[in-house]
């Protein structure tokens, strides 16, 4: 497995992210519903308010908007990307677009709320054209 694929678990898609010999770092693919409202809920919070700014560390945002054709109006969350050992259940079932890895990846470095850990794993990750 490799930064970008989508694996199913219990019927729940996810992008993998990384691994350790312990843990899997992992995504997950909301539904298009559950992705517009938290699209919504962002942007509201983030441009109606002059806190809003302040929001951007919690956890809720963690999301990159996806493009690949497969995972249109959905959103890839990893605010809870602490971790799992599911590597021995799981199929790859597709895989992330190039730009949408670049995407994941770059909102993944640059959010504060992101382990430590996973970020070590996934910054030396170079994506071809």
């Amino acid at each position: 497995m490799s930064f970008g694929d989508v694996v199913v678990y219990k019927s729940v898609e996810y992008v993998f992210l990384a691994t350790t010999t312990e843990i899997v770092y992992l995504a997950r693919i909301l539904q298009p519903e559950e992705s517009a409202f938290l699209i919504k809920r962002r942007d509201k919070v983030f441009m109606s308010t002059p806190s809003g700014a302040n929001n951007r560390s919690n956890k809720l945002y963690c999301f990159t908007e996806l493009s690949t054709a497969a995972f249109k109006n959905r959103v890839a969350h990893y605010g809870n990307s602490d971790g799992l050992d599911l590597e021995d259940f799981m199929d790859i079932s597709g895989t992330l677009d190039t730009e949408d890895k670049k995407k994941l990846k770059g909102d993944i470095m640059s959010d504060d709320n992101v382990s430590q850990k996973l970020k070590e794993l996934i910054q030396d990750i170079i994506f071809g054209a």
